[in-house]
């Protein structure tokens, strides 16, 4: 498992989670 690529997920996931708290 790559942690980068655990990394990107993990602030892909955040950013969808602000998005939704924004909109």
């Amino acid at each position: 498992m790559n942690c980068q690529s655990l990394m990107i997920r993990t602030i892909l996931w955040n950013l969808q989670i602000m998005s939704s708290i924004w909109c």
